[in-house]
């Protein structure tokens, strides 16, 4: 058990975290006879994608030109896009990130959470529920925990996490499918890691 193996413990990391989110969930589908896939939505055909996928691309290039802003009110310069970096993170964040995440955390928990409360109102093409919001705020609750086991400290900016997590929960609701809402938030990692790598503005989150 030299270095070597130990290095491919450790790549094994996100798999295994992933594996945290899903199983459970997954075997408690089973147990009780329902299929796991149609539970969270992944079974799903995906509605008014036209619509989700607007709003999306809006709020991307929104984020985009609000780093800009603030690296020009800093002085700063853009540098080059690290287009082969991104594509790799892209793939990796997809299925050991957003997955996991979206799956137990729009997937599982906000249908969960909304029960037989009927939805207060309807905004953007989707209803907003109890379980829409409660989902995503503890989605933000849920990065400031990770990053105190980790190690890193409280950073009760990562609690804006929330944010993107109500805009996720959205593509939930209005789409009736888990996976715009894998794909999103896939999406928006890649987006927030190239921004502020070409402008080296730290993340606001961070």
């Amino acid at each position: 058990w030299g270095p070597a193996r130990a290095q491919d413990t450790l790549g094994l990391a996100p798999a295994l975290a992933a594996l945290v989110w899903i199983a459970p969930v997954w075997a408690l589908a089973l147990r009780r006879g329902v299929d796991p896939l149609a539970l969270a939505g992944g079974l799903a055909r995906p509605r008014g994608l036209g619509g989700a996928a607007a709003l999306s691309g809006a709020l991307l290039v929104g984020y985009v030109l609000v780093v800009a802003a603030v690296a020009r009110s800093r002085g700063l310069a853009p540098g080059p896009v690290p287009w082969a970096a991104l594509a790799a993170g892209l793939g990796g964040g997809l299925v050991f990130v957003a997955l996991p995440e979206e799956w137990f955390f729009r997937g599982i928990l906000q249908p969960a959470l909304d029960g037989a409360t009927p939805p207060a109102r309807r905004a953007l093409g989707a209803p907003w529920t109890r379980g829409l919001v409660l989902a995503a705020l503890l989605f933000g609750v849920a990065h400031v925990g990770h990053d105190l086991l980790a190690g890193l400290g409280l950073r009760p900016g990562r609690a804006l996490t929330a944010l993107p997590g109500l805009w996720f929960g959205w593509l939930r609701a209005r789409t009736g499918s888990v996976w715009p809402a894998v794909v999103a938030h896939a999406l928006a990692n890649a987006v927030e890691e190239g921004a502020h790598g070409v402008w080296a503005v730290p993340p606001t989150g961070g």
